[in-house]
């Protein structure tokens, strides 16, 4: 996994941030100035903390860290909207991957917060960190991303979390990774 994970950030990176990161951190500028990247506080494997680096789609705020995204989040710049939507947000992940803090698939990382709450009150949530997190996911490709509007929101990605660390496969990542690839060029209508 990890071979395979090095593998392909190396190739994400070269053949496609090289000349795509230039782009996307000039529209982000154009449209809401500095930073280009966000890096936020995640748990990961073990519960260990990492930054998560994803390209800017918010505005800064101090709720960055704490408050969610939401539908018609007033947070989220213009092009933020197109990054999120296509989940070009996250391609700077892949370098998260690369220095072993990340793998190309696994659980999606939650905000601290989040992962607080949660392993109080969903069994097995943290069966997840028993596996670094993933810049796609199980959860994701079965429409379990987005806003969170209930426990039980959660409580399906966590199922398909739980399922993925139980019943990992290489197959299973190839599955995962072609699907995500169909989601980003169709668009996902659970991103926001």
């Amino acid at each position: 996994k990890r071979i395979f994970d090095v593998l392909f950030s190396i190739i994400v990176i070269v053949g496609i941030l090289s000349w795509l990161y230039p782009i996307i951190a000039l529209l982000i500028i154009i449209d809401s100035g500095f930073p280009v990247l966000y890096k936020q506080r995640r748990n990961g494997l073990q519960g260990k903390y990492f930054n998560c680096l994803k390209f800017r789609s918010m505005r800064p705020s101090s709720d960055n860290d704490k408050k969610a995204t939401v539908k018609g989040d007033a947070r989220i710049t213009n092009i933020g909207k197109f990054l999120r939507k296509s989940s070009l947000d996250e391609l700077p992940q892949f370098f998260n991957v690369l220095k072993g803090e990340m793998s190309v698939v696994g659980p999606r990382p939650h905000m601290v917060t989040q992962d607080e709450y949660y392993s109080n009150i969903i069994k097995k949530y943290t069966l997840r960190h028993y596996v670094k997190p993933g810049i796609t996911g199980l959860a994701q490709i079965r429409g379990y991303r987005g806003e969170v509007n209930s426990d039980h929101d959660m409580e399906l990605r966590i199922r398909a979390d739980v399922f993925y660390v139980k019943n990992w496969s290489f197959w299973l990542d190839l599955t995962i990774i072609a699907r995500t690839t169909v989601k980003m060029i169709l668009g996902d209508k659970n991103a926001i």
